[in-house]
């Protein structure tokens, strides 16, 4: 428990160098579609009809959320991190080291409810890793029942849009079972992470997933 405090929300790292890392996140054109256009041709028409922008349940639901709890870990020794790459960055064949993994526990006291309307409820938390680049968070026991949402964004960026701050949004249902009870997300920007959580009406109280352990992403 010495390692973490609870804090409320503050600015996080410049958005500039999230920006920097969402950028990464940013498909390609496929080679298609440079040679379509250098020889001015018309590419052929798509037959896929676009899928609905994701937003965060909150932001859906109109939930304040800037005030919500938040579980921070204690500061890493970034003086360690780079006598250890100086010497590590050198060996041959050496993957360079672009994250380190950390331990956290996230359960449902790490986060506020919010009951809605229909009778379902919205479970709010937020993940700290200071000073890190970006985050990754690994999701464990993992057992949405159906109609559930679990969502994961970069609250250094404010609210969740598929523009700017788009959310990593998983549903309960029995293809999301079939696919594993773990997971890692994607790389979030920023040193916090915050997850929301839709349990629909009726179903059991706590968390039906836990997070174990994250990346703090710091060059």
């Amino acid at each position: 428990m010495s390692n973490r405090r609870r804090l409320v929300p503050r600015l996080g790292q410049p958005v500039a160098l999230a920006l920097a890392l969402a950028a990464l996140a940013i498909p390609c054109r496929a080679a298609g579609d440079d040679n379509a256009q250098a020889f001015r041709l018309a590419g052929p028409a798509s037959t896929k009809a676009a899928k609905p922008a994701a937003v965060a349940p909150s932001q859906r639901l109109h939930v304040d959320v800037t005030r919500m709890p938040v579980l921070a870990l204690g500061r890493v020794d970034r003086e360690l991190l780079a006598a250890e790459d100086a010497i590590n960055d050198r060996k041959p064949a050496k993957v360079i080291r672009f994250g380190l993994g950390r331990d956290v526990v996230v359960g449902a006291a790490d986060g506020a409810w919010t009951e809605l309307a229909n009778g379902a409820r919205l479970w709010v938390s937020e993940v700290m890793s200071p000073e890190a680049m970006g985050l990754r968070l690994h999701f464990a026991d993992v057992n949405l029942p159906d109609g559930a949402e679990l969502t994961v964004y970069a609250a250094d960026l404010g609210d969740a849009n598929p523009a700017f701050n788009p959310p990593e949004v998983h549903h309960g249902s029995a293809a999301a079972k079939a696919i594993g009870s773990s997971f890692w997300t994607g790389s979030i920007p920023g040193e916090r992470a915050r997850v929301e959580y839709v349990a629909p009406a009726g179903s059991e109280d706590g968390l039906p997933f836990r997070v174990d352990r994250l990346q703090h992403l710091y060059r």
